[in-house]
Order: C-alpha cells, then sequence, then structure tokens
C-alpha cells in the first residue's frame, strides 16, 4: 500500500510541474538577428498575457464599439500605446494582417481620413532578418483593403520601427541606429536634407 502511494506520488509530481510550466521556444536554429526578433515578441507577447483584462462593455458582450454612421461595429483596440505623429498615429502593436513568414511587424501608423485609413506596418522581412519593410493597406470602412504596397527599406539594416513623422514623411528606425524617412503618399524611401 505505502509502494502504491509512492509510485502515485512520484507520477503525480512530474505531471502537476509538467502542466503549469510555459512551453519554452529553442530559436537557436535561426540566424542571430531573426533570433532576436521572435524572443522580443515572445517577451511583448509574455508582457500582454500578464496585464490585467479591461472590463467588458456590459451593453455590449463582444466589445466592440459602432462603426461611424452605422453599419457593422469596429474592433475596440483596448489599451494600445497610441502617440501622435504627423497626420497620424504611431500604435505600439505587433499585431498585424500577415504570415510570419511574409513580414514580422514591430509597429505601425494610422492615418485615418473618413472612412478610409491608412495603415503603414513597419518591421522586417519574413525570410530575410536582415531586410527591413514596410507594409501598406490602405483600408475602406476598417475591413476592405483598396490598396497597398511591400516596401524593402534602400538598405538593410534589421527590422524597423516607426518613431516619428511629420505630416506624411515617417521617420523609421532599425535596430543598429540607422534611420530612414518613408513617404507615405509616394510609397518609397526618400532622403532628406
Amino acid at each position: 500500500m505505502l509502494a502504491a502511494a509512492l509510485v502515485a506520488v512520484m507520477i503525480a509530481v512530474p505531471l502537476i510541474t509538467f502542466a503549469q510550466s510555459k512551453p519554452s521556444h529553442d530559436y537557436s536554429a535561426y540566424p542571430p538577428e531573426k533570433r532576436v526578433i521572435l524572443e522580443a515578441q515572445d517577451r511583448a507577447i509574455a508582457t500582454a498575457q500578464a496585464e490585467p483584462r479591461p472590463p467588458k462593455n456590459p451593453q455590449d458582450p463582444k466589445g466592440a464599439a459602432p462603426a461611424a454612421g452605422g453599419g457593422r461595429p469596429t474592433p475596440n483596440p483596448g489599451n494600445l500605446q497610441r502617440t501622435g505623429a504627423g497626420s497620424g498615429s504611431i500604435i505600439e502593436t505587433a499585431l498585424a494582417p500577415f504570415s510570419s513568414e511574409q513580414f514580422l511587424a514591430q509597429n505601425r501608423w494610422v492615418e485615418n481620413q473618413g472612412p478610409t485609413a491608412t495603415v503603414v506596418y513597419a518591421g522586417v522581412d519574413g525570410q530575410d532578418a536582415s531586410q527591413g519593410r514596410v507594409m501598406v493597406h490602405v483600408v475602406r470602412d476598417g475591413q476592405t483593403v483598396i490598396d497597398g504596397a511591400s516596401v524593402p527599406t534602400p538598405t538593410k539594416h534589421g527590422t524597423v520601427r516607426v518613431v516619428g513623422a511629420r505630416g506624411e514623411l515617417l521617420t523609421l528606425r532599425a535596430l543598429d541606429g540607422t534611420t530612414f524617412a518613408f513617404d507615405v503618399v509616394s510609397r518609397k524611401f526618400v532622403t532628406t536634407g
């Protein structure tokens, strides 16, 4: 009887420990540049999961706000950090509507103009961790992409993020400190003087 109880404890303790442990990712097979990005995203996810969830709106259990002018609701962005920049705002989130094989976002800049929004996602090419990239989406009514572009940085300095703007001229910075200027209207990287 004592032996059976001892065996049960020996089995239960490792199973409980295994069930409570968080999965750890082994990125050792990836190049160092991509490993840095993936580890940063893991930290951002862990931080977001540790934050308390905002209370749900009792009148709208789905947490959606009514769309301007009626119609379909648009998702409530929650507590995303927004900073006014030029004619838009920088939003600090790595969420983007692209597969990680195509593109890994760091943050985005959004400019709303009536029912249309221009969204510029800044990050890195999903296939080449040394190639910074911006993805531009022009969205109507919060859901339909009506125009877009994928533009690599002129030189390879790894992932980039939007750090400022003047009007529709965005300033992007790579991890190594290299800065780039991106003209949203022409969808080109430009030199500033």
